[in-house]
């Protein structure tokens, strides 16, 4: 696989009404949706207000909750572990509030994947051979894929700048988005955020053959 950056690891949960001012850093510890060794971050104010609540923790963990959509994100990379503590929080945060109306949960990751030229190289790579790839000066690829009880989209654009140590980057940016179809809306929130792993171990996958070493494409 090719050296990439990785930017965050995200699990949303859609809802009809979440309520923000309800959430703090004593509600979100007693209720045991983050655990006990969870530090909020002093350098980032934590903010409770009836349209938005965001607790910043160290290590690069953070709540974001406003009307619809909870957002439990790990900035950088996120290991097998830190994915499975992200789904164990979506867990508690449901079990916590089981009158919210979950409506869906999405597993997302963005990275950013060095590469010179990163428009013309999405172009030549994956637009028909008779398309002119000298007129676009961007572009812009999503692709979407078929998943049990949803949709996994993907989103490729170029990047230009210094943001990946790069002249131009290719950022990747995936949604594992599955619909809370069951009646118990909670267990429903609890099954579709243990995937976080799985969702990971397809996105590298896809990650190698969309974007694949530079000696494989000779």
């Amino acid at each position: 696989m090719r050296p990439m950056t990785h930017l965050a690891a995200y699990v949303v949960v859609g809802a009809n009404r979440h309520n923000p001012s309800l959430i703090n850093g004593d509600f979100v510890r007693t209720h045991g949706i983050v655990p006990e060794w969870f530090e909020l971050d002093s350098g980032q104010p934590s903010v409770t207000m009836p349209m938005l609540a965001q607790l910043s923790y160290r290590d690069g963990w953070r709540l974001l909750v406003v009307p619809e959509r909870l957002q439990v994100l790990k900035g950088g990379q996120a290991d097998a572990q830190d994915l499975e503590l992200m789904g164990r929080v979506v867990a508690a945060y449901a079990e916590a509030l089981p009158s919210v109306p979950y409506t869906a949960v999405g597993t997302n990751f963005a990275v950013l994947v060095p590469q010179e030229e990163g428009a013309r190289w999405l172009m030549e790579r994956y637009l028909r051979r008779d398309i002119d790839v000298d007129g676009p000066v961007g572009i812009a690829l999503m692709l979407r894929y078929n998943l049990d009880g949803g949709h996994l989209t993907l989103s490729l654009t170029e990047v230009a700048g210094t943001e990946a140590g790069a002249v131009s980057a290719i950022r990747v940016d995936a949604n594992f988005h599955r619909e809370c179809s069951i009646p118990d809306k909670v267990a429903a929130v609890a099954a579709n955020a243990a995937l976080a792993g799985d969702d990971k171990a397809r996105f590298e996958a896809l990650l190698r053959k969309l974007l694949p070493p530079e000696e494989d494409q000779r």
